[in-house]
């Protein structure tokens, strides 16, 4: 139907004329659409016409799945929703077109609709005029419809897809041509047929559920399925769409399907292509981004998510500059950029940019630019890569500080350093200006080849140059020779020079090296040689090391005093070769303190040879210097004083023992002097007291008196010879039986009155022979047993002194032990001391302990002492067999 055909029809029946399109959006309304529904045309334009239905879904289903390719009218009953939200039942009748691809829609309202009790007519009247307008309007209608079903049967059977329609039953009641070439029939073959009459078994069930599910569920269903077609299979896209009558039943299907292998397959490369781009994407070290016109960002790849701290590239859409980098000012250039290859439609590569991220870092990038256009060429975006050159900028300022360092380092070291070919001349790449120095030519001269160093060796040296460089860099890539250079003022320099390959796939391309003056160590070698003859011939050890005191050469006399060879000297540092855990930590640090200041020193101390032994060194040290006053060695002469030191040790140790001898000597004689006039002048005393007495037992009390004087002094004067003879007699070797030796001990003190009240316990276990001074020992147990006795404790009743003796043919152990008086803790540390009393129960000459711990002494054993007042005193002694 024509526009102008549909304009004639809209505004004439009383019928509610409307144009919708395949979607089911109302195009056109005509005046009886507002007049019945109450909405005005120009609101309604645009909306589905299911908003204005109760039957929402089944309208909006019957749109989406309706094909232009039928011709036949659809009618439809729905419920109309009036304006002021009133329901009207009414029959809506749908016109395909198309060529148009639109619906004209004819909606019959019932006659109350058009009735109004206000005219004249009567009700008949109305009927018979309302029934003659629809009859015509219903043949124009039908007319109309039926030209558009041929030209929708003919559209039908030109379309390569293959169509057909089934009845509730599942037959086929129409199919167009496609449909009946792909079965390889005539039409007239396939009506009345159904799916087990025309496919296999297993194909025909599976059609005729999905029939079902189509017919019972009301809804259209798809399905993809691989069918025959001239001979080859063909991906088929079927959907079958549910048929159904005025009343809303189902009658039958309409089935299309639609070869798609070509477009599954241009999807599968799409899809491919996608996925490969983005894994390049992906994969490429560098941040790639695409973004809109307001430098929005469209998306990114992994490389770019990560480096701005997200999980994917997802988590980057719809978000700015502003999200990432801190500094306002460098975004809006960052975004001027975008802009800018925008609006002018022009590339900007490789230009770099620093901007601040969210954490305050510094960060430089590289960044290249496109705009994106698209297919009228209209630019809607940027496209943009970039990569993070912070590490390289700060690689680079680095190498720009560090080659400026370089080139003042090569300016000022002391000695020339080169890059030259590996050719045969040597040809001088770099070279740095204290070449001059060296040579006496500037080293422009070399750079221009006007001048080389092959040209300045000394005629001898020639040979040897080229013949150690050849074999040392075939060796290990490095090389060190000395020889000589020619000075432009003809004189003949020694230099060393030391030097590497610069290879490149296993040639030797260049060589690098440094070349220093050695003139002066050259001439110090000489002289150190002369010294060296010298020095081998001296009976003192000669040491000669390097500045860093590293060692350089011994003469033969340092090997003997030391046991080292002069192999395992050379390099070591002599303080840490011979010094040890008796070398004085004064002196040692007063040498290097020298050694530091470059001072010449001379100072005495005690070495270690290889082997442990020790020995007393003179040193004296000389630091060497050159002629620019620069230290360039140091030179040590070291003297064996060993015996000297052992002499004035020797000295030393006697002259302490005459002091300790001098001043015991002096306590000796004034105590001696002291204790022997007591006990006389006692007795003197008590004479002369006698003589005046008339009464006997006075005067037997005097001469108690006088005894008791006489054995203190008979006492005194044994401590004294005991004293002396330990003093002046050697050990004398014996077999000792301590059994008898005890015994006769506690004989000596059987006559005073306290060792008849004290019990004697003796424990005695000599396991084997025990050789000692019985001399001393005797000494020694009669001091301690008679201490023991006589400072017993009276007022107890069980006095007891208990002997415990241990021996075998190496030690004894001997204890001593009572429940006495005891000694005072503040006494203890002084009871061995000569003359030392600690208390004045008894009288006694204070040597006795004195004369204990000497002879224990000489003995080569030790005696120790624990004691509580009141409860008694324990002496402990160890002495090793004198034939052990």
């Amino acid at each position: 139907m024509s526009k102008t055909e549909i304009n004639q029809l809209f505004g004439k029946a009383n019928n509610i004329f409307i144009l919708l399109d395949e979607r089911g959006k109302l195009l056109k309304t005509d005046n009886n659409w507002y007049v019945n529904l109450g909405y005005q045309s120009e609101f309604t334009l645009g909306e589905d016409l299911a908003k204005f239905v109760v039957e929402k879904e089944l309208l909006q289903s019957f749109f989406q799945t309706y094909l232009f390719t039928k011709k036949s009218s659809q009618r439809l009953f729905l419920t109309f929703i009036k304006k002021n939200h009133e329901q009207l039942k009414l029959e809506l009748t749908l016109n395909p077109d198309s060529e148009s691809l639109q619906f004209i829609g004819l909606i019959n309202p019932i006659p109350e609709i058009y009735g109004s009790k206000s005219k004249a007519n009567s009700k008949e009247d109305f009927l018979e005029k309302n029934l003659r307008n629809k009859t015509n309007e219903l043949k124009k209608v039908k007319e109309i419809l039926e030209k558009e079903r041929l030209r929708l049967s003919l559209s039908i059977n030109k379309m390569e897809d293959p169509i057909m329609f089934k009845n509730a039953k599942s037959v086929i009641t129409g199919c167009n041509q496609a449909f009946a070439n792909l079965l390889g029939r005539e039409i007239e073959d396939i009506i009345g047929k159904t799916d087990f009459d025309l496919f296999p078994k297993e194909t025909a069930i599976l059609f005729q559920n999905m029939d079902k599910k189509t017919m019972v569920s009301g809804k259209p269903q798809r399905n993809e399925e691989w069918q025959k077609r001239d001979g080859k299979m063909v991906l088929f896209d079927i959907i079958k769409t549910p048929l159904v009558d005025n009343l809303g039943n189902t009658i039958g299907l309409i089935g299309v399907g639609r070869d798609i292998s070509k477009q599954k397959a241009i999807e599968s490369e799409l899809k491919n292509a996608k996925l490969m781009l983005q894994k390049v994407l992906d994969t490429i070290p560098v941040s790639v981004f695409w973004k809109d016109r307001n430098s929005v960002y469209l998306g990114g790849n992994l490389t770019l998510a990560r480096y701005l701290g997200l999980k994917n590239p997802e988590q980057l859409i719809g978000k700015t500059d502003n999200d990432f980098f801190r500094n306002k000012d460098e975004v809006s250039n960052y975004q001027q950029d975008d802009k800018w290859v925008m609006d002018n439609d022009i590339v900007k590569l490789n230009y770099e940019e620093c901007l601040t991220s969210k954490s305050g870092e510094k960060v430089w990038i590289r960044t290249s630019k496109i705009p994106l256009t698209n297919e009228t060429n209209e630019v809607y975006g940027v496209l943009g890569v970039f990569e993070d050159i912070t590490d390289w900028k700060t690689a680079t300022e680095a190498l720009i500080i560090s080659e400026d360092k370089f080139r003042m380092l090569a300016d000022n070291v002391p000695g020339v350093i080169y890059l030259c070919n590996n050719d045969k001349n040597w040809t001088i790449i770099y070279l740095n200006s204290k070449v001059e120095d060296l040579t006496g030519y500037p080293k422009d001269l070399f750079l221009e080849g006007k001048i080389s160093f092959p040209q300045l060796y000394h005629p001898e040296d020639v040979d040897n140059i080229y013949k150690t460089v050849d074999e040392q860099l075939s060796s290990s890539g490095k090389f060190q020779l000395e020889y000589r250079l020619k000075h432009k003022d003809g004189h003949w320099v020694w230099v060393e020079e030391i030097g590497v390959s610069v290879s490149k796939n296993g040639e030797v391309l260049h060589l690098e090296g440094f070349i220093s003056d050695i003139s002066y160590r050259k001439k110090a070698e000489s002289e150190l040689n002369k010294l060296a003859l010298i020095a081998s011939e001296t009976n003192n050890a000669i040491i000669i090391t390097d500045k860093d005191e590293k060692i350089k050469w011994v003469n033969e006399e340092f090997v003997r005093l030391t046991e080292y060879s002069q192999e395992e000297v050379i390099g070591k540092n002599p303080g840490k070769l011979l010094q040890g855990p008796e070398s004085d930590p004064k002196t040692i640090s007063k040498i290097k303190e020298a050694l530091i200041n470059q001072q010449s020193i001379k100072a005495e101390l005690l070495n270690y040879s290889k082997f442990g032994k020790k020995y007393w060194n003179e040193i004296s040290i000389q630091p060497v210097f050159n002629k620019k006053n620069e230290l360039i060695q140091y030179f040590a002469i070291q003297n064996d004083i060993t015996l000297r030191k052992t002499q004035e040790q020797a000295i030393k140790n006697h002259n302490e023992g005459l002091k300790k001898t001098n001043q015991e000597l002096d306590n000796f004689v004034y105590r001696v002097s002291h204790d022997l006039r007591a006990p006389i002048a006692s007795s003197l005393g008590l004479i002369t007291l006698a003589r005046s007495e008339k009464s006997d037992s006075k005067l037997q009390e005097y001469l108690d008196l006088q005894e008791k004087s006489l054995f203190r002094l008979d006492e005194f004067i044994r401590d004294i010879l005991n004293y002396s003879r330990n003093s002046r007699m050697e050990l004398k070797m014996e077999e000792i039986n301590f059994a008898e030796l005890i015994e006769e001990t506690f004989q000596n003190y059987h006559y005073l009155e306290e060792a008849k009240n004290v019990e004697r316990i003796l424990e005695i276990n000599q396991t084997d022979v025990f050789y000692s001074d019985i001399r001393r020992l005797s000494v020694i147990l009669n001091n301690l047993l008679s201490n023991a006795l006589r400072f017993s404790n009276s007022y107890i009743d069980n006095s007891w002194i208990k002997v415990t003796i241990n021996s075998n043919s190496e030690n004894a152990t001997i204890e001593i032990s009572d429940n006495g008086i005891g000694i005072k803790p503040e006494h203890i540390s002084k009871i061995f001391k000569m003359f030392y009393r600690a208390t004045d129960v008894k009288k006694g000459s204070g040597l006795g302990l004195y004369i204990v711990k000497e002879s224990i002494e000489k003995l080569a054993g030790k005696i120790t002492v624990q004691s509580d007042v009141n409860k008694g005193t324990e002496f402990t002694i160890t002495i090793p067999s004198l034939k052990a």
